[in-house]
């Protein structure tokens, strides 16, 4: 019984340093606020974003700079977020 509490606390631990790892996102109210520019909030664009783009191009085995062309537009849209927010 021991080995199965120790087992079972160690997953607990585990799953509680992934999802700590979310917290900038729970955290960040700006992320969930509807963003003139975007006209939806940048965590909606952004996921929106991963799934047309960057999660197609990986299904369909894609040869192309999948991760570089997803950082070039991630940096301008943060950039621009950091701009618009003084």
């Amino acid at each position: 019984m021991r080995l199965y509490e120790k087992s079972r606390s160690s997953t607990r631990n585990k799953k509680e340093k992934i999802l700590n790892q979310f917290t900038i996102i729970k955290d960040r109210t700006i992320l969930n606020m509807v963003n003139e520019h975007l006209g939806k909030t940048p965590l909606k664009y952004f996921t929106q974003y991963l799934k047309e783009n960057v999660f197609t191009a990986v299904v369909n085995n894609s040869p192309e700079d999948v991760l570089g062309r997803f950082m070039e537009n991630l940096y301008a849209i943060v950039a621009e977020m950091v701009k618009r927010s003084g």
